[in-house]
């Protein structure tokens, strides 16, 4: 299991850091909010642990831009000194699932961390399956061969998309009502440049051709 600590402070770090490592994780740490996004996105984990006082954006901010702009799900423990009630509740509001002060036990710490990745195995007990492909929503992860596929926020909506409906044609009216609505990013022809993005996704493994044109009507995902 995976851990990601964004903290700081260097020695607070790397003592969290030891300390998960002899209970059996594995631990990456992340000292701003910079150098933890660019990880988040090149690496999945298990559970978050952030600290809110960080030199470059505040905990509260990267955890909504976590939840909100990367659509990541994974459990997030915030750590800190500011403990007021105000802060808690600022904490949840920004999508933290569990909020512990500093100073901390460190046993306190490792059950928390395992209480989350339990019940956040049982949320994501339903993965999709197609093929090569298999996708957690919960954690918005998807895997070709089992290899890790890094895709931007409405790439993973639309593949999802397609492996909800898989062998079945989907108009582009459907598609861009699912993913886009009725939002000013929705213009006529963003389905079909968005097609072509995932194509680009898909070419490595050999499945750019997973995704097929139905012309006039729409796309199917269909790798026979």
């Amino acid at each position: 299991m995976r851990i990601l600590v964004v903290e700081d402070h260097q020695k607070i770090a790397e003592s969290i850091k030891t300390g998960l490592e002899k209970e059996g994780f594995e631990v990456v740490c992340a000292y701003d909010g910079g150098s933890a996004l660019d990880v988040l996105e090149s690496l999945s984990f298990d559970c978050v642990l952030l600290d809110i006082m960080l030199p470059d954006i505040s905990g509260f901010e990267l955890c909504r831009y976590i939840r909100e702009d990367l659509a990541n799900r994974v459990p997030i423990i915030m750590l800190t000194a500011l403990d007021s009630l105000e802060n808690k509740v600022e904490g949840f509001n920004c999508g933290a699932d569990d909020y512990l002060p500093k100073p901390f036990y460190f046993k306190e710490l490792d059950a928390r961390i395992r209480a989350l990745i339990r019940r956040n195995i049982n949320q994501t007990a339903d993965i999709i399956r197609y093929g090569p492909f298999s996708y957690d929503p919960y954690k918005r992860l998807l895997r070709i061969n089992e290899v890790e596929v890094q895709m931007s926020k409405r790439e993973l909506e639309l593949m999802e998309l397609f492996l909800k409906n898989p062998q079945k044609v989907l108009s582009r009216d459907f598609i861009k009502g699912e993913i886009w609505g009725e939002s000013e990013e929705g213009k006529s022809n963003i389905v079909d440049v968005y097609i072509l993005y995932l194509r680009k996704r898909l070419r490595p493994y050999g499945l750019e051709k997973s995704i097929k044109t139905y012309p006039q009507v729409g796309y199917i995902l269909d790798i026979a």
